[in-house]
């Protein structure tokens, strides 16, 4: 396994130090929440959280393909002008930064100063979120997060989109929003989002690298961790997606990418070919699921990536349970 250096822990995120002792006593003993956060102990912190439940009754909303109007080519003031938008957006469901749920980025490139950039923008994004939120869904916690780099995006100079998912204030009904005992009568049942899970330690070693199948084997472990902290198993995954760093889109992203000469090391040592990493993660991610005992599969998709949230990442894993 790969150590990876400090200067690494940028590359999803700074540690979320600014989670107070308070708050993550709440997120611990939160099973009356109608909103929970899970970072299981064995796992680093990022400036994201691995998975976040909701109650039924509880009406979310997703929106897709959030741009930013700048098009400078900085992606971090097309981070912070992606994050403009997305404050409008929820401004118009009736919620605040304290209701999001989820927010993944995709971007243009496999640089570490890249995603330190965004991660930085999203650290001060998190950090000033209303303090006004309504106490009975007030997030506890960063919302969960994957992370994606891409050799190019669908338009010129696009240099990141964000796609989101929060609680609809709005569709989300008043009176248990304010009242615990009508709340205690409504639909508890638990739909839990997970995301940003790889193979990587608390140690910040990656499991199995740098093979990609070993790495997916020891992504599927991790989420095995996240999901007991929400009293689930591999058998409430309903959907998940697979990202794997694809060697051809790695090399595109480092050509149309100017990176900086102490990046250069970061690169995937990936040596096979798409295909080739493609069948052996899918093999894998199978294996995986059948060694859990998980007979009736969930859904799951494979798309190739540039680069899976660290740099040296091969796989990286997203999904829906309950």
């Amino acid at each position: 396994m790969r150590i990876l250096t400090k200067s690494l822990l940028g590359a999803c995120g700074a540690l979320a130090l600014t989670v107070s002792a308070v708050q993550a006593q709440e997120a611990k003993s939160a099973s009356n929440r109608p909103i929970e956060f899970y970072n299981p102990e064995g796992l680093p912190r990022w400036v994201y959280s691995y998975a976040v439940s909701t109650e039924g009754w509880v009406k979310t909303a997703s929106v897709s393909q959030i741009k930013p109007t700048d098009r400078s080519g900085d992606i971090k003031a097309q981070t912070a002008s992606a994050l403009v938008a997305l404050d409008k957006i929820l401004a118009e469901h009736g919620a605040d930064r304290g209701a999001l749920l989820k927010v993944n980025t995709t971007f243009v490139g496999t640089s570490l100063k890249q995603t330190q950039e965004i991660s930085d923008v999203l650290k001060a994004y998190f950090d000033a979120k209303a303090a006004t939120s309504n106490g009975a869904i007030v997030a506890a916690d960063y919302p969960v997060r994957t992370a994606v780099g891409q050799h190019t995006l669908d338009e010129a100079n696009l240099k990141v989109v964000l796609d989101v998912q929060f609680v609809d204030m709005k569709n989300t009904p008043a009176n248990l929003i304010a009242d615990a005992k009508a709340r205690a009568q409504a639909d508890t049942h638990r739909e839990l989002i997970f995301g940003g899970v790889t193979a990587q330690q608390k140690d910040f070693t990656i499991e199995g690298y740098p093979d990609p199948a070993l790495e997916a084997k020891g992504t599927i472990k991790n989420l095995q961790k996240i999901l007991a902290e929400a009293n689930m198993t591999l058998k409430n995954v309903k959907s998940l997606k697979v990202y794997y760093v694809d060697p051809e889109q790695t090399a595109m992203a480092f050509s149309s990418v100017q990176l900086a000469s102490t990046d250069s090391t970061f690169a995937p040592e990936l040596k096979a070919s798409d295909s080739k990493v493609r069948a052996s993660v899918e093999s894998a991610i199978k294996s995986s699921l059948a060694e859990a005992g998980v007979s009736q599969l969930p859904t799951v998709t494979y798309e190739a990536a540039a680069v899976d949230c660290v740099v040296q990442n091969a796989v990286l894993v997203e999904g829906v349970a309950n």
